[in-house]
């Protein structure tokens, strides 16, 4: 069974932004400006945002793909 596109590239999409949030909390705290502790919590609170970002993306976009209750329609 494979992934459907569209999961796939939003997972992605998310990967990527969340990657990028958390790099800019570490050059931040290479470059001085923030402190090293600021930055670790910076880049934590990037990674958590990230993930329960596309969680919450990911559940609602697997509950519209199958919908449980279809239309039934008599025979006419």
């Amino acid at each position: 069974m494979e992934i459907p596109a569209p999961l796939l590239s939003g997972t992605i999409t998310y990967i990527v932004l969340t990657l990028l949030a958390m790099g800019a909390g570490i050059g931040m705290g290479i470059t001085g400006k923030m402190t090293r502790d600021n930055s670790m919590v910076f880049t934590m609170l990037a990674f958590m945002t990230g993930l329960c970002l596309w969680m919450f993306w990911a559940c609602c976009w697997l509950h519209q793909w199958h919908i449980l209750i279809v239309p039934t329609y008599g025979h006419e």
